[in-house]
């Protein structure tokens, strides 16, 4: 029960989970009143999400983002949760933002979807926008922790794969 991260990526390194944990409980209690939670997070590569891209929501595309609320009940939160490492590589660069940064934004993104925020529309994606912001200021408001690092080649970052 909780939040339970999967990572089989020796790229990808992550640190200092249990204050990431209680950051992403504490957004989810915000808002849901589920009394059993069970959120998977998985790390994945670009080849990985869009293979689940492709499979489950018939997209032939690249994102850094797939989320799905898997309950059946309304006092119980069971989600999937799946992230690239490399698209918040990509977008941490395309965006001139930290990785971790864009990984905790990432994060916190997936957890709002959970909650019942969308993006879809531009008055919806600005209210997301802002409720990211709100929880990444809670995040480092009293210091900047690092969560993640990341090292992907050189290829991978500067080059996307075509579909």
């Amino acid at each position: 029960m909780g939040i339970t991260f999967y990572n089989n990526s020796t790229n990808l390194k992550i640190k200092n989970k249990l204050v990431l944990k209680k950051w992403l409980l504490s957004a989810l209690a915000e808002y849901k009143t589920a009394k059993k939670i069970n959120v998977n997070i998985a790390f994945c590569s670009d080849d990985e999400i869009l293979k689940i891209n492709i499979d489950f929501l018939n997209h032939n595309y690249y994102t850094d983002i797939l989320t799905f609320n898997l309950s059946e009940k309304t006092d119980v939160l069971d989600a999937d949760i799946f992230i690239s490492y490399e698209t918040v590589m990509y977008n941490s660069n395309k965006y001139s933002v930290s990785f971790n940064n864009e990984m905790c934004r990432v994060l916190i993104h997936g957890i709002l979807h959970l909650i019942g925020f969308n993006d879809k529309k531009p008055k919806e994606k600005k209210q997301m926008t802002a409720e990211e912001n709100q929880k990444l200021e809670d995040l480092f408001h009293v210091k900047h922790i690092d969560f993640f690092t990341c090292v992907v080649s050189r290829e991978t970052q500067n080059a996307r794969k075509q579909i």
